[in-house]
C-alpha cells in the first residue's frame, strides 16, 4: 500500500475517500463479513422535529453513529432500527 499526502480541501478529500470505498466495496464487505455473527440492533427513537435544534439533537445523532459503529468493530452484525 502506498501512502500519499492527504488533500487539504475537504470536498476533494471526501470525494477521494468515497471513491476508495466504492472501488473496494468496503461497506459491502464489512456487512458481508459479519453475516451470521451475533446481532446488535439499535432502535432509533422518534424524529427530532420538535423545535429548534439543541444539544439533545446532536447527542442523539452521536449515539446513533457511535454505538452501531462500536459494536460492528467488536464483530457484531449491527443494524439500525430493524430486527429482521
Amino acid at each position: 500500500m502506498t501512502f500519499r499526502k492527504l488533500e487539504a480541501d475537504p470536498k476533494v478529500r471526501e470525494g477521494a475517500v468515497l471513491k476508495f470505498w466504492e472501488e473496494r466495496q468496503v461497506f459491502e464487505r464489512s456487512v458481508k463479513e459479519r453475516e451470521g455473527r451475533p446481532r446488535f440492533v439499535f432502535y432509533e427513537g422518534p424524529p427530532t422535529a420538535n423545535g429548534r435544534p439543541h444539544f439533545a439533537h446532536l447527542l442523539a445523532r452521536v449515539y446513533k453513529d457511535l454505538f452501531p459503529r462500536y459494536k460492528t468493530m467488536r464483530g457484531y452484525y449491527a443494524s439500525l432500527g430493524s430486527s429482521l
